[in-house]
Order: structure tokens, then C-alpha cells, then sequence
């Protein structure tokens, strides 16, 4: 049986260190985040996701919203950086900052008020305070 190390996510503690290449060519770190109320980071499984493509092109109409609500938000593909580009390409995302290459930061494990979700869920979807 192959054991798979995650890192747990609790309500309330700090997070570790999360660092994930963008399409703008720059390398996106959790920690330099400024935004003026929260970061949302939503982790999607990848290009063959339906439910992803509808997901983000909500996000992406909505992403002026969250900006004056002062949340800062990425997306991160659980794909390669060719697979990320062709979605990102196909399904229109012109203004949202996606990551790629995030199939190891996907290894997260949560506990939110006691209940766990181990990969189960199409997105993680994480918010953090400034």
C-alpha cells in the first residue's frame, strides 16, 4: 500500500508556504499576497473538467465583484502547463490568475469543524485572511 504525506489544514492556523508558477510568467506565493480583505484560491482538477470549465468562467464574469469586495483570487490546475494553457485558452480566461502544475499542492487534507475531505471534492476552495 502507497502512504501519500499531506499537510493539514485547520480553521484558525497559519498555512504552509504554497508557490505555484502563472501564466503571467511569475511565481505566485501565498505569503507576498496583499490583498485588502482575502485570497481566494481555488484548486480545480483540470482541462477534461466540465464542472471546472463552468466553475471558472463564473468566477472569471465575477472577478471584478470580488475585486471591489477586495478579494484577490487564483485558480490552480491540477494539470501540466500545456494542458492549463489549452483551458485556459478554450474555455476564454482572459483576467483570472491561473496556476499550473498543482497536482502536489491538491494533497491537502482539511478539517473544517470536524469534518474531513481527502481529495473528494472537485474544488478546494480556500479563503484567507490578509
Amino acid at each position: 500500500m502507497m502512504t501519500t504525506n499531506t499537510t493539514k489544514l485547520f480553521t484558525g492556523t497559519q498555512v504552509p508556504e504554497l508557490a505555484v508558477k502563472t501564466f503571467d510568467g511569475k511565481l505566485w506565493k501565498l505569503s507576498e499576497q496583499q490583498p485588502q480583505n482575502f485570497t481566494l484560491i481555488i484548486f480545480y482538477r483540470g482541462w477534461f473538467c466540465p464542472i471546472c470549465h463552468n466553475y471558472l468562467a463564473e468566477l472569471e464574469r465575477l472577478l471584478d465583484d470580488f475585486t471591489k469586495l477586495g478579494v484577490e483570487a487564483i485558480a490552480i490546475s491540477g494539470d501540466s502547463q500545456a494542458d492549463a494553457q489549452n483551458s485556459i485558452q478554450e474555455w476564454e480566461i482572459k483576467n483570472l490568475t491561473v496556476g499550473y502544475e498543482g497536482k502536489l499542492l491538491l494533497r491537502f487534507e482539511t478539517n473544517i469543524n470536524n469534518t474531513n475531505f481527502k481529495n473528494c471534492i472537485i474544488f478546494y476552495i480556500l479563503l484567507f485572511f490578509k
